[in-house]
């Protein structure tokens, strides 16, 4: 049974589809201040979230999501904010063991609504670039949105771009 709130009165609809008044049943739902109050707030989040690029990093440097979050712990679903409207959350590592086993990274950068697509697209490009470009991160292969990445400037800008082309 779903519940909801129309015109003040609260109305129950079961998975059939059919609906009834409930303002004066036993069974009625009070809507609590902390309910709505965090439907609001999700809402909100979905506004203000306009993009997520999903980053995936391979790796020879068992330790890299150390160094990318600059955290001694580092777990699923962490975020660290690189600016105001961007940040970056770290959705899992796995050792590849196929061949080099080599450490695979997945990140999501994520884009509030608010900061415009040069920005972002710079901020991302610099911050991959500030910590994958060096001989310690001992990056293999980097992948965004599904399209492989040398670490080059102009060559990760251009596939952020299309990624924001896609999404339209």
């Amino acid at each position: 049974m779903l519940r909801y709130l129309t015109n003040g009165n609260v109305k129950s609809s079961v998975d059939n589809g059919n609906s009834w008044d409930c303002k004066n049943s036993v069974d009625s739902a009070r809507f609590k201040p902390m309910d709505i109050l965090a439907t609001v707030f999700f809402f909100t989040l979905l506004l203000l979230i306009i993009m997520e690029i999903p980053v995936t990093i391979y790796t020879q440097n068992t330790l890299l999501q150390f160094d990318l979050f600059e955290e001694s712990r580092v777990k699923t679903g962490m975020e660290k904010q690189i600016a105001d409207g961007l940040s970056v959350r770290f959705e899992y590592s796995r050792v590849h063991g196929a061949v080099d086993f080599s450490t695979i990274f997945q990140l999501t950068f994520v884009v509030a609504s608010h900061i415009s697509e040069g920005v972002f697209i710079g901020l991302i490009t610099t911050w991959l670039l500030k910590k994958l470009d060096k001989k310690e991160a001992k990056v293999t292969k980097l992948v965004i949105d599904k399209v492989s990445v040398e670490l080059d400037e102009s060559k990760i800008k251009k596939i952020i771009h299309e990624k924001i082309r896609k999404t339209g």
